[in-house]
Formats: structure tokens, C-alpha cells, sequence
């Protein structure tokens, strides 16, 4: 249904955490992260980074689905640069709220790139600033986050499984899952 701005909809076929072979190293950064959001206590940004297609969008979706408390809610890349409203909406709203920014391309333009992160940078002041106690944001990118983008939350590197000595550290991970 509606809800003001925003439509409510359904993840279907997400995979189910216990299905994220070799991301122990990951599952764990992550769930502490978002264990202490689903507490009550405000968190940091994630900030995602990593090649496509490993699960810088499903890995997130799949720990929301085993807490029934929180609402996740996806923002278009387009979205970025209206975040301060988005996320002072949802500061007002009872609940807990994760909002999803997903693959960000980081402008090269330096007029552009301060402009494409002022919001994000003004809602998250200082060094790993937090912002309103019940939204916790996380936000993906298949490039490197600029720096002062970069000190405002917790960067979380997803493993190029493209690169060898990486990916023996990700397929071993998956040995012992099993």
C-alpha cells in the first residue's frame, strides 16, 4: 500500500542468511552492526563497497528478514541527493528504518562529486557521526567512497572474487561452512 511518499512492497525469493557461504568475516561485521540497530542504539552508516554481484544488496536483505522489527526501505541511486529529507521523514515516523541506497557511481566531476554527497555529508557530521537514532543507513557502491564519505561510517569491503588471492580466502570460508 501507499504511505505518504512511499509504497510498501515485498523482497521475494531473498536468500536466506544461513545460504552466505565464506562471508563469515563479513556476516559477523555486519551482523554486529545491525544486532546493536535492532537494540536500540544508534549506528554509523554502512558503506558498502565491491565488485557486482557479491552481495553488497542480498547480504543486507537477508539479515532484515530474520528481524521483524526493523522496515528496510530501498532508495534509488537517484535519491542520494535528497537524503537529508528522506532520512529526517523517516527520524519523525515510530519504528526502526534501514534505508538501502544501492550501486552508487561516484561522479569523477569534483564540483559534481561534492554535490552528489553534501546531503549524505550534512546528516552525518564529524567522524563516523551518527544520525537520527532510528535510521540506520546503508549505502553500496561498486567504487571507492570518497574520503570525506569514507570517515562518516563504517566501510565494509566485499571481496573481489575475481582476484585470486581474495577469492582462496572466500572459497575456503565455503569449505568450512560446510
Amino acid at each position: 500500500p501507499e504511505t505518504g511518499r512511499f509504497t510498501q512492497g515485498t523482497i521475494k525469493e531473498a536468500r536466506p542468511l544461513e545460504k552466505f557461504f565464506g562471508y563469515q568475516d563479513l556476516k559477523m561485521e555486519i551482523g554486529r552492526h545491525v544486532m546493536a540497530f535492532a537494540r536500540g542504539n544508534a549506528t554509523p552508516p554502512l558503506l558498502f563497497v565491491g565488485p557486482t554481484g557479491v552481495g553488497k544488496t542480498d547480504l543486507p536483505v537477508a539479515f532484515f528478514n530474520t528481524l521483524p522489527n526493523l522496515t528496510m526501505v530501498r532508495i534509488p541511486e537517484s535519491g542520494l541527493g535528497k537524503l537529508d529529507g528522506i532520512i529526517a521523514e523517516f527520524a519523525k515516523r515510530p519504528g526502526r528504518y534501514v534505508l538501502i541506497v544501492d550501486d552508487i557511481g561516484i561522479e569523477s566531476d569534483k564540483s559534481k562529486l561534492e554535490a552528489q554527497w553534501k546531503p549524505f555529508r550534512t546528516v552525518y557530521e564529524g567522524v563516523s557521526g551518527s544520525g537520527p537514532e532510528n535510521v540506520l543507513i546503508i549505502i553500496s557502491s561498486n567504487d571507492e567512497f570518497p574520503q570525506n564519505v569514507r570517515t562518516r561510517g563504517n566501510v565494509v569491503e566485499f571481496p573481489d572474487i575475481a582476484d585470486g588471492q581474495r577469492y582462496h580466502g572466500v572459497a575456503m570460508g565455503i569449505i568450512s561452512d560446510y
